[in-house]
Protein backbone atom coordinates (compact mmCIF):
# COMPACT_ATOMS: atom_id res chain seq x y z
CA UNK A 1 0.00 0.00 0.00
CA UNK A 2 1.47 3.37 -0.98
CA UNK A 3 1.72 6.26 1.50
CA UNK A 4 -0.72 8.26 -0.61
CA UNK A 5 -3.39 5.50 -0.50
CA UNK A 6 -2.87 4.93 3.27
CA UNK A 7 -3.17 8.66 3.96
CA UNK A 8 -6.34 8.82 1.91
CA UNK A 9 -7.91 5.96 3.90
CA UNK A 10 -6.86 7.52 7.24
CA UNK A 11 -8.35 10.91 6.35
CA UNK A 12 -11.59 9.25 5.24
CA UNK A 13 -11.83 7.38 8.55
CA UNK A 14 -11.15 10.49 10.63
CA UNK A 15 -13.77 12.46 8.73
CA UNK A 16 -16.28 9.69 9.22
CA UNK A 17 -15.80 9.37 12.99
CA UNK A 18 -17.57 12.57 14.08
CA UNK A 19 -20.46 11.85 11.73
CA UNK A 20 -20.91 8.31 13.05
CA UNK A 21 -20.70 9.42 16.68
CA UNK A 22 -23.27 12.16 16.07
CA UNK A 23 -25.68 9.80 14.38
CA UNK A 24 -25.36 7.14 17.08
CA UNK A 25 -25.83 9.58 19.91
CA UNK A 26 -28.43 11.80 18.29
CA UNK A 27 -31.15 12.52 20.86
CA UNK A 28 -34.84 12.71 20.07
CA UNK A 29 -35.66 16.19 18.79
CA UNK A 30 -37.92 16.59 21.82
CA UNK A 31 -36.18 15.72 25.12
CA UNK A 32 -38.96 16.95 27.38
CA UNK A 33 -42.53 15.68 27.61
CA UNK A 34 -45.04 18.30 28.75
CA UNK A 35 -47.99 16.70 30.51
CA UNK A 36 -51.09 18.01 32.20
CA UNK A 37 -54.01 16.68 34.20
CA UNK A 38 -56.35 17.88 36.93
CA UNK A 39 -56.47 17.39 40.69
CA UNK A 40 -57.99 13.91 40.73
CA UNK A 41 -56.70 12.37 43.90
CA UNK A 42 -55.32 9.77 44.45
CA UNK A 43 -54.50 9.42 40.74
CA UNK A 44 -52.97 12.92 40.59
CA UNK A 45 -52.85 15.96 42.86
CA UNK A 46 -50.61 18.82 43.93
CA UNK A 47 -50.56 17.67 47.57
CA UNK A 48 -49.77 14.01 46.87
CA UNK A 49 -46.39 12.29 46.98
CA UNK A 50 -44.78 12.72 43.56
CA UNK A 51 -48.09 14.25 42.38
CA UNK A 52 -49.92 10.93 42.80
CA UNK A 53 -49.92 7.42 41.37
CA UNK A 54 -50.48 8.21 37.69
CA UNK A 55 -48.06 11.15 37.71
CA UNK A 56 -45.28 9.00 39.16
CA UNK A 57 -46.06 6.12 36.81
CA UNK A 58 -45.81 8.34 33.72
CA UNK A 59 -42.67 10.07 35.00
CA UNK A 60 -40.95 6.69 35.46
CA UNK A 61 -42.19 5.50 32.08
CA UNK A 62 -40.82 8.47 30.15
CA UNK A 63 -37.57 8.46 32.14
CA UNK A 64 -36.95 4.95 30.80
CA UNK A 65 -37.35 6.41 27.34
CA UNK A 66 -34.83 9.17 28.06
CA UNK A 67 -37.34 12.02 28.41
CA UNK A 68 -37.59 14.63 31.13
CA UNK A 69 -41.14 15.39 32.21
CA UNK A 70 -42.92 18.59 33.13
CA UNK A 71 -46.36 18.33 34.76
CA UNK A 72 -48.94 21.09 35.17
CA UNK A 73 -52.07 20.50 37.25
CA UNK A 74 -54.97 22.44 35.73
CA UNK A 75 -58.78 22.42 35.74
CA UNK A 76 -59.82 19.44 33.61
CA UNK A 77 -61.50 21.32 30.77
CA UNK A 78 -58.53 23.70 30.43
CA UNK A 79 -56.11 20.74 30.49
CA UNK A 80 -57.94 19.08 27.61
CA UNK A 81 -58.27 22.24 25.53
CA UNK A 82 -54.60 23.18 26.02
CA UNK A 83 -53.47 19.70 24.98
CA UNK A 84 -55.78 19.63 21.96
CA UNK A 85 -54.16 22.90 20.87
CA UNK A 86 -50.68 21.35 21.13
CA UNK A 87 -49.53 23.28 24.21
CA UNK A 88 -48.95 19.95 25.95
CA UNK A 89 -47.85 16.60 24.57
CA UNK A 90 -50.50 14.74 26.50
CA UNK A 91 -53.23 14.97 29.09
CA UNK A 92 -53.58 11.97 31.35
CA UNK A 93 -56.16 10.27 33.60
CA UNK A 94 -58.69 10.37 30.78
CA UNK A 95 -61.66 8.19 29.89
CA UNK A 96 -62.23 7.23 26.26
CA UNK A 97 -64.97 8.71 24.12
CA UNK A 98 -65.45 8.89 20.34
CA UNK A 99 -65.44 12.69 20.52
CA UNK A 100 -62.09 12.71 22.32
CA UNK A 101 -60.61 10.15 19.92
CA UNK A 102 -61.16 12.64 17.09
CA UNK A 103 -58.78 15.10 18.78
CA UNK A 104 -56.38 12.85 20.67
CA UNK A 105 -54.43 9.62 20.22
CA UNK A 106 -55.13 7.28 23.12
CA UNK A 107 -52.54 5.19 24.94
CA UNK A 108 -53.28 1.73 26.25
CA UNK A 109 -55.06 1.94 29.63
CA UNK A 110 -52.84 1.92 32.71
CA UNK A 111 -55.56 1.43 35.34
CA UNK A 112 -59.33 1.11 35.62
CA UNK A 113 -61.61 3.55 37.41
CA UNK A 114 -64.72 2.22 39.18
CA UNK A 115 -67.36 4.93 38.79
CA UNK A 116 -70.33 4.91 41.14
CA UNK A 117 -73.56 6.73 41.74
CA UNK A 118 -73.45 7.83 45.39
CA UNK A 119 -76.10 9.21 47.70
CA UNK A 120 -76.62 10.00 51.38
CA UNK A 121 -77.94 7.15 53.49
CA UNK A 122 -80.80 9.29 54.76
CA UNK A 123 -82.03 9.85 51.18
CA UNK A 124 -83.10 6.18 50.99
CA UNK A 125 -82.58 6.07 47.23
CA UNK A 126 -82.92 2.76 45.43
CA UNK A 127 -83.16 2.10 41.72
CA UNK A 128 -82.83 -0.64 39.14
CA UNK A 129 -82.38 1.50 36.00
CA UNK A 130 -81.38 5.07 35.16
CA UNK A 131 -84.96 6.04 34.35
CA UNK A 132 -85.77 5.56 38.04
CA UNK A 133 -83.49 8.53 38.84
CA UNK A 134 -85.53 11.19 37.02
CA UNK A 135 -86.72 12.87 40.26
CA UNK A 136 -83.19 13.38 41.61
CA UNK A 137 -80.51 16.06 41.20
CA UNK A 138 -77.26 14.35 40.20
CA UNK A 139 -73.86 16.02 40.49
CA UNK A 140 -71.33 15.57 37.67
CA UNK A 141 -67.99 17.24 36.96
CA UNK A 142 -67.77 19.63 34.03
CA UNK A 143 -65.96 18.05 31.06
CA UNK A 144 -65.88 14.53 32.53
CA UNK A 145 -66.97 11.48 30.55
CA UNK A 146 -69.09 9.02 32.51
CA UNK A 147 -70.78 5.89 31.20
CA UNK A 148 -72.16 6.23 27.64
CA UNK A 149 -75.68 5.40 28.82
CA UNK A 150 -75.55 7.97 31.62
CA UNK A 151 -74.10 10.69 29.38
CA UNK A 152 -76.84 10.12 26.80
CA UNK A 153 -79.57 10.29 29.45
CA UNK A 154 -80.73 13.88 28.83
CA UNK A 155 -83.88 13.18 30.85
CA UNK A 156 -81.80 13.22 34.07
CA UNK A 157 -81.23 16.38 36.14
CA UNK A 158 -77.46 16.80 35.96
CA UNK A 159 -75.83 19.55 37.99
CA UNK A 160 -72.29 20.47 36.87
CA UNK A 161 -69.45 21.38 39.24
CA UNK A 162 -65.77 22.10 38.72
CA UNK A 163 -64.48 19.24 40.93
CA UNK A 164 -65.59 16.06 42.69
CA UNK A 165 -64.95 17.80 46.01
CA UNK A 166 -67.54 20.47 45.18
CA UNK A 167 -70.04 17.75 44.33
CA UNK A 168 -69.49 15.80 47.55
CA UNK A 169 -69.84 18.95 49.63
CA UNK A 170 -73.09 19.78 47.82
CA UNK A 171 -74.29 16.21 48.40
CA UNK A 172 -73.74 16.40 52.16
CA UNK A 173 -75.13 19.93 52.16
CA UNK A 174 -78.33 18.44 50.70
CA UNK A 175 -78.11 20.52 47.53
CA UNK A 176 -77.74 17.32 45.51
CA UNK A 177 -79.38 13.92 45.84
CA UNK A 178 -76.64 11.91 44.15
CA UNK A 179 -73.18 12.34 42.63
CA UNK A 180 -71.18 10.42 40.02
CA UNK A 181 -67.65 9.75 41.33
CA UNK A 182 -64.75 7.32 41.13
CA UNK A 183 -64.61 5.29 44.35
CA UNK A 184 -60.88 5.85 44.97
CA UNK A 185 -61.38 9.58 44.45
CA UNK A 186 -64.30 9.70 46.87
CA UNK A 187 -62.37 7.81 49.56
CA UNK A 188 -59.32 10.07 49.17
CA UNK A 189 -61.40 13.25 49.35
CA UNK A 190 -63.26 12.03 52.42
CA UNK A 191 -59.97 11.18 54.20
CA UNK A 192 -58.53 14.65 53.57
CA UNK A 193 -61.61 16.80 54.21
CA UNK A 194 -62.72 17.38 57.83
CA UNK A 195 -66.25 18.19 56.65
CA UNK A 196 -66.55 15.03 54.56
CA UNK A 197 -64.96 12.64 57.04
CA UNK A 198 -67.53 13.69 59.64
CA UNK A 199 -70.20 12.40 57.24
CA UNK A 200 -68.39 9.34 55.90
CA UNK A 201 -70.84 6.81 57.39
CA UNK A 202 -73.68 8.55 55.54
CA UNK A 203 -72.24 7.89 52.06
CA UNK A 204 -73.74 5.05 50.01
CA UNK A 205 -72.01 3.59 46.94
CA UNK A 206 -74.77 2.05 44.84
CA UNK A 207 -73.77 -1.36 43.52
CA UNK A 208 -73.00 -2.36 40.88
CA UNK A 209 -70.69 0.43 39.64
CA UNK A 210 -72.08 2.69 36.96
CA UNK A 211 -69.10 1.62 34.86
CA UNK A 212 -65.55 0.30 35.18
CA UNK A 213 -63.66 2.75 32.99
CA UNK A 214 -60.17 2.23 31.50
CA UNK A 215 -57.93 5.22 32.21
CA UNK A 216 -55.63 6.52 29.44
CA UNK A 217 -53.15 9.16 28.45
CA UNK A 218 -54.36 11.25 25.49
CA UNK A 219 -51.65 12.51 23.14
CA UNK A 220 -52.16 15.72 21.19
CA UNK A 221 -52.39 15.16 17.46
CA UNK A 222 -50.99 18.70 17.00
CA UNK A 223 -47.55 17.73 18.36
CA UNK A 224 -45.19 16.23 15.74
CA UNK A 225 -44.10 12.68 16.48
CA UNK A 226 -47.10 11.81 18.65
CA UNK A 227 -47.60 8.42 16.97
CA UNK A 228 -44.05 7.39 17.86
CA UNK A 229 -44.49 8.45 21.47
CA UNK A 230 -47.79 6.57 21.82
CA UNK A 231 -46.05 3.41 20.60
CA UNK A 232 -43.14 4.01 23.00
CA UNK A 233 -45.58 4.62 25.86
CA UNK A 234 -47.45 1.38 25.25
CA UNK A 235 -44.26 -0.68 24.95
CA UNK A 236 -42.70 0.61 28.18
CA UNK A 237 -46.02 0.41 30.05
CA UNK A 238 -46.06 -3.33 29.29
CA UNK A 239 -42.49 -3.62 30.63
CA UNK A 240 -43.37 -1.71 33.82
CA UNK A 241 -46.32 -4.03 34.45
CA UNK A 242 -44.23 -7.14 33.74
CA UNK A 243 -41.25 -6.22 35.97
CA UNK A 244 -43.32 -5.44 39.07
CA UNK A 245 -42.85 -1.67 39.10
CA UNK A 246 -46.56 -1.13 38.51
CA UNK A 247 -47.64 -3.22 41.52
CA UNK A 248 -45.08 -1.45 43.71
CA UNK A 249 -46.52 1.93 42.75
CA UNK A 250 -50.06 0.70 43.52
CA UNK A 251 -48.92 -0.24 47.03
CA UNK A 252 -47.00 3.00 47.61
CA UNK A 253 -50.06 5.05 46.65
CA UNK A 254 -52.49 2.83 48.63
CA UNK A 255 -54.44 1.43 45.69
CA UNK A 256 -54.16 -2.11 47.07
Amino acid sequence: MTRRVFAGILIALLLALPLSATAAGAPDVQKQIKMTTCNWQPYAGVNLTNLGFASELLTILFKRLGYETKIDILPWKRAMISTAQGKYDLVYNAYYSKERAAEFAFSDPYIHSRVYLCSRKDANISFSRLEDLKPYRIGVVMGYVNSPEFDRADYLKKDQAVTDLHNLKKLFGKRLDMVVVDKYVAVQLIKTSPFLIANVTDLVFHEPPLINMPVHAMFSRKVPGYKKRVAQFNRVLSEIIADGTFDTLLEIHHFK
